[in-house]
């Protein structure tokens, strides 16, 4: 299998400060700020919200999810889709990925495997997934992030499978 491409950690520290900036609600309109900020090219989509980011990995895209017209999540890909039977390659890229976004917010406010996440002082949340086969960058918003600290203080696992009994 050929090496696993993994956006460089100086490129993960950009988009992680460039995050760290954008205020909520995020309107559709200020997307071009964001992609420009980080010298993303947006595609146009009538559908969605799509932007090419400055660095090569199996699925390209930048997906920005708005609902009414305001954006609510960004999600990038930080490393190709991995199928292979040894899991260490994708762990190591998490690592990898992980250990860039600390460099620049410090210690995530709390982590599982997978999983970490940093709360943002505009309110949003920055999280590192890493499960399956893929591993993505996200920033919520101040409401989904409202959202995942309310199910935290509720005692709701952050692990369940919507649909299935406790």
């Amino acid at each position: 299998m050929p090496d696993l491409q993994i956006v460089p950690a100086d490129k993960v520290a950009r988009i992680v400060g460039v995050y760290t900036h954008v205020q909520w609600p995020l309107s559709i309109e200020s997307v071009d700020e964001v992609a420009d900020a980080l010298g993303w090219t947006r595609i146009a989509d009538p559908r969605r919200i799509n932007v090419v980011p400055d660095f090569q990995v199996s699925h390209p895209n930048t997906t920005f999810l708005n609902e009414d017209g305001v954006v609510k999540l960004i999600e990038c890909w930080v490393c190709d889709a991995y199928r292979g039977e040894d899991p260490q390659p994708l762990k190591a890229a998490y690592q990898s990925v992980r250990a860039a976004v600390v460099s620049v917010l410090g210690k995530p406010g709390s982590s599982r495997s997978g999983d970490s996440w940093w709360d943002l002082e505009t309110g949003g949340r920055i999280h590192v997934i890493g499960r399956g086969i893929v591993m993505k960058l996200q920033l919520l918003s101040k409401e989904y992030a409202d959202i995942e600290r309310g199910e935290v203080r509720y005692g709701i696992s952050p692990d369940r499978v919507l649909g299935q009994d406790e």
